[in-house]
């Protein structure tokens, strides 16, 4: 009977370790998450006050033409939003 308390008691332990473990990889993903998703907004937000200031100049049709080749994986040359949305509205 002890024993059988002693197997209890460890994989009590054993599931304790587990669950705080993940509870921690999880937040600090979390977090991570989010300092990572603020880094790109403000970089973008940056980027937009510079080229609205006209300190740079965006080359918007070699920016969609390489966004589209990046995109199309299937070299069809539709565009994936174009081919997804007309999948959509046919189901």
């Amino acid at each position: 009977m002890a024993r059988r308390r002693d197997d209890d008691r460890r994989r009590l332990c054993s599931a304790s370790a587990s669950a705080s473990a993940a509870r921690c990889s999880g937040f600090a993903l979390k977090k991570l998450g989010k300092l990572a998703a603020f880094g790109f907004g403000s970089l973008f937000v940056l980027l937009q006050g510079l080229a609205y200031s006209g300190y740079i100049d965006v080359n918007y049709g070699k920016l969609e033409s390489d966004v589209s080749n990046v995109l199309d994986r299937n070299h069809d040359g539709a565009s994936p939003v174009g081919t997804c949305v007309r999948a959509s509205a046919r189901a």
